[in-house]
């Protein structure tokens, strides 16, 4: 008799938001996530002037990590490091909390 296990990974898609820069030489942007001392990219090339992007992640990553974004000229200077973005305790209550509160249905009517 064999065993199954099941593994589901839950992803959420987040949004990160930012204000353009300015420089007239501005070529793209690169977002970055850090773990503890770990940092990795996690979107290489985010065309300049887009200013969101939609990452899909686990929602344990979301929770333990910081994320950060940092501007690329045409001649591929990179700028420093924006400042953190974190999911905080109001973040993770409100998005992901595994539990479904009820919610009361009104103004729906069915047409004949």
């Amino acid at each position: 008799m064999g065993v199954w296990h099941k593994i589901t990974l839950a992803l959420v898609m987040v949004f990160f938001q930012w204000t353009a820069n300015t420089e007239p030489d501005m070529s793209h942007y690169r977002l970055y996530q850090r773990t503890g001392q770990a940092v990795v990219c996690i979107a290489e090339h985010i065309p300049h002037p887009q200013i969101t992007v939609g990452i899909e992640m686990s929602r344990d990553s979301l929770a333990n990590s910081a994320y950060f974004l940092t501007a690329v000229d045409t001649e591929g200077f990179e700028s420093d490091p924006s400042n953190e973005a974190v999911c905080d305790q109001v973040c993770i209550d409100k998005y992901l909390s595994t539990s479904i509160t009820p919610r009361k249905i009104t103004g729906v009517e069915l047409e004949p």
